[in-house]
């Protein structure tokens, strides 16, 4: 709570409104995945094109070359390798995203398969699904104080 000196209320501080119209991930740390080198273009459709972030750079790395995504507060590195080491069973990133039913809507439009995880809590709920390289992501809906 906040005090004004001139009139003695007390006020209370808002929050801006977060649009959920939008499936743009919000947060995430430095991240590394590997993908095969044919799935470039589905590779940045997905994470530009669906999840929202910038591709900025595709350099050589050795034998193969690194896609990188970013934005504000978000660094991804895709390494395109002939042999990359996949896990599609275990998640290899969360992606939080503003609305989890919008994100839904635009992986069922371009029929791309993903799995309902609900938690325990309302707020635990996701989506899992392999992105077009093959790593097992999973996106959940970011959840704001006093959004409840």
């Amino acid at each position: 709570m906040f005090t004004s000196r001139k009139f003695k209320t007390a006020t209370t501080p808002t929050l801006a409104p977060v649009p959920l119209h939008s499936a743009h991930v919000q947060a995430v740390d430095n991240v590394h995945l590997e993908a095969p080198p044919q799935c470039a273009d589905d590779l940045r459709w997905f994470y530009a094109d669906l999840v929202g972030l910038e591709c900025v750079e595709e350099a050589l790395a050795g034998a193969g070359s690194i896609l990188r995504f970013r934005s504000e507060r978000i660094e991804l590195h895709l390494r395109l390798t002939p042999e990359p080491q996949l896990e599609p069973v275990a998640c290899r990133a969360v992606l939080l995203v503003p609305s989890l039913a919008a994100a839904a809507e635009r992986l069922s439009e371009r029929k791309i398969a993903f799995v309902r995880i609900n938690g325990i809590q309302y707020t635990d709920r996701r989506l899992s699904l392999l992105d077009p390289g093959g790593n097992r992501i999973e996106l959940k809906q970011a959840w704001l104080y006093g959004m409840l």
